[in-house]
């Protein structure tokens, strides 16, 4: 008998290895966009935290500037403690009744 000539693909597990071959790129692709998933999530979940900061800072520094006003006086630096979304200080230096600047001592856990 003669033995047929295979063409080229039709050997005995070449379908296999190409299955393989295409299941580890898919996967490998699959892998790659939870990271970035996971990434752009913690992303947000980061802007979130800093939003409530910078609302509660812009809260306290609005007060602070009313009083100011107001005529009471107060002697440069000022302490305000926050509470609330995270224990914070801010630490505000005042210029000729006015808030010049200030910075911010965060008690943040882990």
């Amino acid at each position: 008998m003669k033995k047929k000539e295979s063409l080229p693909g039709n050997e005995p597990g070449f379908i296999t290895v190409w299955f393989a071959a295409a299941m580890i790129v898919i996967c490998a692709m699959n892998a790659v966009l939870l990271v970035n998933l996971n990434r752009r999530a913690e992303v947000i979940h980061n802007i979130r935290r800093e939003n409530l900061y910078l609302a509660a800072e812009s809260r306290a520094l609005d007060e602070l500037r009313c009083r100011l006003e107001n005529g009471e006086e107060f002697t440069s630096p000022v302490t305000l403690s926050i509470s609330h979304p995270a224990p914070e200080t801010l630490i505000v230096t005042l210029h000729d009744g006015h808030i010049y600047d200030y910075e911010t001592v965060r008690k943040e856990a882990g």
